[in-house]
């Protein structure tokens, strides 16, 4: 009885249906990733903008500054992120 009620009982369309189906969707991917990457090279370009801007004084900030704590909270902040986030990182696997 089951089978009866899931049978597809209309025919498919047309193979020209099918291919304008196929052609708007190969269109929208199309577009969708030239937006991608136009707004990843966008990102890249002010990132890339920032850094060279601000490397000057970050270098002198490491240079005058005792590098030990820094590296010690960083390694305390990598260590919290790791327990906040492990229920994310298992879930995704």
């Amino acid at each position: 009885m089951l089978d009866e009620i899931l049978k597809y009982n209309e025919m498919p369309q047309d193979d020209n249906f099918v291919a304008e189906v196929m052609k708007g969707v190969r269109r929208q991917q199309r577009i969708r990733k030239l937006i991608l990457a136009t707004a990843g090279v966008v990102g890249a370009s002010f990132a890339a903008f920032g850094v060279l801007t601000i490397s000057g004084s970050l270098n002198q900030l490491i240079t005058d500054a005792n590098v030990l704590p820094v590296s010690v909270a960083l390694v305390g902040l990598a260590a919290f992120l790791t327990w906040l986030f492990q229920d994310e990182v298992a879930a995704v696997g």
